[in-house]
């Protein structure tokens, strides 16, 4: 995915150029900025967590940087590896004890000639993206369901990403969902498979550079209602039809 180019919002001050300040985000963009997100995600309802991989495709702003600098929060972290699948090192911070809403920032030493960083982690019930309804919850009383709701910063509990506004990229997203379930994101749909398994995989792809808050993630039991030749809205089978009388006239 190298063809993907980096776009982040610069300023020019006396010839330079210099990426703009976020104090929201411990991240470093100005030194290495991601360009593009091959995000790998399996959805566990039972304990209420995802267990992905993000791999990361990046360019060294600095030429000599050797420290990728991603924003965190409530996940664990098992694995980072460079696009060879050889370990990098890497250190996870604590939280800042008169800032924890910033998160911990994950410092990753950038070897020589290395391209790409994927990252083997998992959310957890904590995680303040991601809201686990149980199935009492729901229209249709059956099934459990998740959204995602990663503005303003919260996109850093769902993946580990330089979560400010200012930095953005191209993403393709394969996620797998329980066969009754049904995937929807901020992207374009490719691919819907079911495995032998009773797993359903949907790969959707974003060529739109976005900020990292802009990635949305709904899973449910969901259905699809058209309301124009370009536009349809996803619900429950329960209140689709309600759904799209309410959009109707959006068009």
């Amino acid at each position: 995915f190298d063809k993907h180019r980096c776009s982040s919002p610069i300023m020019t001050t006396q010839g330079r150029k210099k990426i703009l300040e976020d104090r929201s985000s411990r991240s470093n963009p100005h030194e290495v900025v991601v360009c593009h997100l091959q995000w790998n995600v399996a959805v566990d309802f039972e304990l209420s967590v995802l267990r992905a991989t993000a791999r990361y495709t990046i360019r060294r702003v600095e030429p000599g940087a050797s420290i990728l600098s991603l924003d965190t929060s409530k996940l664990e972290i098992d694995f980072v590896c460079d696009e060879k699948g050889k370990e990098l090192d890497h250190t996870l911070y604590a939280e800042e004890i008169e800032k924890p809403y910033l998160g911990q920032r994950l410092d990753i030493v950038l070897t020589p000639g290395v391209t790409h960083v994927e990252i083997s982690y998992e959310t957890t019930p904590q995680s303040s993206a991601l809201q686990w309804l149980p199935p009492a919850q729901t229209a249709g009383k059956l099934y459990p369901y998740l959204f995602t709701q990663c503005q303003a910063i919260h996109a850093r509990s769902l993946l580990p990403c330089q979560d400010r506004p200012g930095v953005k990229m191209t993403y393709k997203a394969t996620v797998s969902v329980p066969r009754w379930a049904t995937c929807v994101m901020s992207a374009v749909q490719m691919i819907q498979q079911t495995s032998p398994k009773n797993v359903k995989t949907f790969v959707w792809m974003q060529d739109v550079p976005v900020s990292s808050y802009l990635i949305a993630l709904a899973v449910g039991d969901l259905r699809r209602k058209e309301i124009s030749a370009r536009c349809a809205v996803w619900s429950e089978p329960q209140i689709v039809d309600k759904a799209a009388e309410e959009y109707s006239q959006t068009e």
